[in-house]
């Protein structure tokens, strides 16, 4: 359709190139919004998604564009913020890294459990929903060891009569399941968040997954009688396992607990970290400051060049 009264119109899910009907779906002081009804023409940029939940899954929004061409619109999304923003009319020229492989990186999902009925689902948000859940068969930004554990979480809760947490409500017993993956090891963490409840269901998990999934390497159970929707145990139990994994980045290496936050694409994390340690420049004689250093990995990775590291 055309622009109203001359404005852009944004169209959600359509591609820089493509041509279609649309419907007007919000008009703003700023921007006027709409939805395709269908595409006449595609983009020479889309590509077919790789995941069979892209779309009604709220956990990515590029799979149709080819990766190629997301990291050429992320720079110039950035090169606006930065000038628009910023105030920065000249910028030097910079370049955006891409993965060598953009599948299978992200190393912690949080997902959520649904209910359908009778049955217990399992998987992410739909798009834009605050209450829906896709259910998740296979996620490709994960490692596969995640999609095999989803499916032997989903197969044991339902042998048991509880329903899943409705936030509406605030009633129900499952809410989440925490995967983090090593990316040294291909080993799992699993933190699964329930509210207050039986013993019984928790412990077929930690007597069957670790058969049925033998990536899973530490198994905690959280307890969470919170209104709000995050997954962040009131209570935390080691249930089996390993109580930490361990993971590393270059000569680094670390370990992680149940609600530590590490950086969740550690592929770029290492890449990130030596090209600080490269613009720094120590010479062993500094005293480096690592603010809000979470586990401190920059501090440790810029350690060895450093005369004193202190993490805050």
């Amino acid at each position: 359709m055309a622009p109203c009264r001359g404005e852009t119109v944004w169209v959600k899910e359509s591609l820089p190139g493509d041509r279609v009907v649309a419907k007007v779906t919000r008009i703003r002081s700023t921007q006027v919004e709409a939805r395709p009804l269908a595409i006449e023409v595609a983009s020479p940029e889309r590509v077919s998604p790789r995941c069979p939940h892209f779309g009604p899954c709220g956990g990515c929004d590029l799979q149709h564009l080819a990766y190629e061409s997301q990291v050429h619109w992320k720079k110039r999304g950035l090169t606006q913020i930065l000038e628009q923003e910023g105030g920065l009319s000249q910028l030097p020229p910079f370049q955006v890294v891409p993965m060598e492989d953009p599948w299978g990186y992200w190393s912690k999902m949080e997902f959520s459990f649904g209910q359908d009925g009778d049955q217990i689902t399992l998987g992410l948000h739909q798009r834009a929903s605050f209450q829906r859940i896709v259910n998740i068969w296979t996620c490709h930004i994960a490692p596969a060891a995640v999609s095999d554990l989803l499916e032997a979480i989903r197969q044991i809760v339902n042998r048991f009569p509880f329903r899943s947490y409705d936030p509406k409500i605030h009633q129900g017993f499952w809410r989440y399941a925490v995967i983090r993956s090593s990316l040294h090891s291909g080993k799992l963490m699993l933190l699964l968040v329930t509210n207050e409840g039986p013993r019984e269901p928790i412990d077929a998990l930690a007597l069957e997954l670790p058969k049925q999934v033998p990536a899973l390497e530490s198994f905690y159970w959280g307890i969470s009688t919170r209104v709000s929707d995050v997954a962040q145990p009131e209570r935390l139990r080691h249930l089996c396992g390993s109580e930490v994994l361990e993971d590393q980045i270059g000569e680094v290496r670390f370990q992680i607990r149940p609600t530590n936050f590490v950086q969740p694409n550690l592929l770029l994390a290492g890449r990130i970290y030596e090209t600080i340690r490269e613009l720094a420049n120590l010479s062993g004689r500094q005293t480096l400051y690592d603010l809000y250093c979470g586990l401190g990995l920059i501090a440790l990775y810029l350690a060895p060049q450093a005369k004193l590291v202190v993490g805050v």
